[in-house]
């Protein structure tokens, strides 16, 4: 969390993938609480014990979160889309 402190993302005003992967990591530790991924709304916001109610962690939580809100949509799928994963890029 020391490193967000002084930027938006972990190495500078952009993302890159590797927040997308800190990011994708720590889903196994605490749950995101809003409608990024689908997962089930019981899980919603929970995590390891310890880890996830941490308020030393929270600052890093809401980051990732943010990251998720603004670079992840649920359900936008559209019904004409192909079967070929769309290109992204990343630098």
């Amino acid at each position: 969390t020391l490193i967000l402190e002084s930027r938006p993302y972990l190495t500078g005003d952009t993302p890159t993938l590797a927040d997308f992967t800190v990011a994708a990591l720590s889903i196994l530790i605490k749950f995101p609480a809003g409608d990024y991924l689908d997962i089930p709304n019981q899980l919603k916001g929970r995590g390891i014990p310890g880890l996830a109610d941490d308020l030393s962690y929270a600052p890093f939580f809401l980051w990732r979160d943010k990251l998720y809100s603004d670079y992840r949509k649920v359900g936008t799928v559209s019904s004409t889309s192909s079967s070929v994963p769309s290109a992204i890029e990343i630098e």
